[in-house]
């Protein structure tokens, strides 16, 4: 089949991936047969391990899906901006390799996709930690399945709507990403934010499905989402951030719908950084002093980001001076206790 009738591209960036690879690839294949309208990019990312190896034995077996792309280590971006200018899917979709996709939802993923001109397409996933073997749903809410979202309806639908609008939820289409000129940070962690966050400068329609395509797996002690990695990394988060609100200030001039876009991303952002600095980092005073002078920083930047961020900043601290666990963090957000929280410190 011609490359031209490739519906989507998913890349996989692969570094060191010889434990889970197979199980990624592995759901790119209906049980029925080879899909042609799919092709996946896999990029391996410098690995030292077997990860060229299984990579090119499901480039053997399928080859009108699978392609291979070898490269110098560079990261999780570099492997994602590497890979683009091969992709040849009217849309593509990023899926790391410890992760796979729904198979059975495939077929439906990708006749949706060839429906649609949307620039972007949100679709469910579930996050399962590997160490509890506990799985979450997470889904939009607030949002219908029959028609596409202007940005300006979608910041209208509440933060509901907003809840798959991750690196994991998010499907470009390819021209549509291209054109952004996105290039996304190299040889560091966290470059997701960014890829889910710039190209919302352009994006004018939004599209829904009502499928779980994504399989996110947590809690690995080699993942950036442990707390000695986090803490570790919260430079490489403090930079994506200012990348984030740097491009926020010099595009200006972006519609009002994207303004409050990636207000609500940066919110997010400073979020993550103020709970690994308040809560993750053992050394609670460094924590505090670098929590402190990011919030003053970024006020001084963007002072509208304030609006949204103090208060979970003021929320974070009282954490902090009462000891809050990580461990306890989840289940604190989830509690009435929490809610009472956020009411009585307004």
């Amino acid at each position: 089949m011609c490359a031209e009738n490739k519906i989507v591209t998913f890349i996989v960036p692969a570094y060191n991936s010889e434990s889970f690879l197979a199980k990624c690839l592995s759901s790119f294949i209906p049980p029925c047969g080879a899909d042609k309208r799919i092709e996946v990019v896999v990029v391996n990312d410098g690995s030292k391990d077997k990860t060229k190896d299984i990579a090119e034995s499901f480039t053997r077996s399928h080859p009108d899906i699978f392609k291979l792309i070898n490269k110098k280590n560079g990261g999780h971006g570099s492997a994602i901006n590497a890979a683009l200018p091969a992709a040849s899917g009217k849309y593509v979709k990023v899926v790391d390799s410890d992760d796979w996709i729904v198979t059975d939802n495939l077929e439906r993923y990708v006749s949706s996709l060839n429906a649609t001109s949307a620039d972007v397409v949100i679709t469910h996933f579930h996050t399962t930690n590997v160490r509890s073997g506990k799985t979450i749903a997470i889904k939009p809410s607030g949002v219908r399945y029959d028609r596409s979202y202007s940005l300006d309806e979608l910041m209208r639908a509440g933060k509901g709507a907003l809840s798959c609008c991750m690196f994991h939820g998010i499907t470009y289409r390819t021209d549509f990403y291209r054109a952004c000129g996105v290039t996304l940070s190299e040889g560091i962690s966290y470059e997701d934010q960014e890829y889910c966050t710039l190209p919302f400068i352009k994006v004018e329609t939004i599209l829904f499905l009502d499928l779980f395509l994504y399989e996110y797996l947590i809690g690995s002690v080699n993942q950036s989402m442990s707390d000695n990695n986090q803490v570790a990394r919260a430079p490489q988060l403090e930079r994506v951030y200012r990348k984030i609100s740097d491009a926020y200030i010099k595009h200006g001039d972006m519609p009002p719908a994207s303004k409050r876009y990636f207000l609500y991303k940066m919110a997010e952002t400073l979020q993550n950084y103020y709970v690994t600095m308040l809560v993750r980092n053992k050394d609670r005073k460094i924590g505090r002093a670098k929590a402190r002078r990011v919030k003053i920083e970024s006020a001084k930047a963007v002072p509208e980001i304030m609006k949204l961020a103090a208060l979970r900043y003021k929320l974070l601290l009282l954490m902090h001076f009462l000891r809050i666990s990580p461990r306890h963090l989840e289940w604190l957000k989830n509690s009435p206790l929490y809610l009472w929280l956020r009411r009585a410190i307004r």
